[in-house]
């Protein structure tokens, strides 16, 4: 009898599991300006989202990434598309990476909240420049 049951409860889930979904926000894509004006972003994370934005390379050109954000609740991270892995994954602000880029290249950069933060229910606010 306990075959029977874990099977019809097997075959219950799986007809309610293509009504389950998950809303998930794609990237916010960045668009650089063609001034020496950096791009500016601001805004905040919480309850264990990140905050995800992608710029991309409109020439081989130097990309400065200037962060500002709450050392205790906040943590960045970048990634590019002609790179496997993290180019950095900085946990101190203020902070400033700097990249050589090729043309096309895609950059993935992600705001997070820490642990502590998550824990505590402290929203992660973050300021962000991008200059080419």
């Amino acid at each position: 009898m306990h075959g029977f049951v874990r099977c019809l409860v097997a075959v219950s889930f799986l007809a309610v599991a293509p009504s389950l979904s998950f809303a998930v926000d794609g990237p916010q894509e960045i668009f650089l300006s063609n001034s020496d004006v950096p791009t500016s972003v601001s805004g905040m994370t919480a309850g264990g989202s990140a905050a995800v934005y992608t710029i991309r390379s409109l020439r081989g050109q130097q990309m400065k990434f200037s962060v500002q954000a709450s050392n205790d609740d906040c943590g960045f991270e970048i990634s590019k598309s002609d790179q496997l892995g993290l180019l950095t994954d900085i946990k101190i602000f203020p902070a400033t990476f700097e990249d050589q880029a090729a043309e096309g290249v895609v950059y993935k950069m992600s705001l997070y909240q820490s642990r502590t933060a998550f824990m505590e229910n402290i929203t992660c606010t973050f300021s962000m420049q991008v200059t080419d």
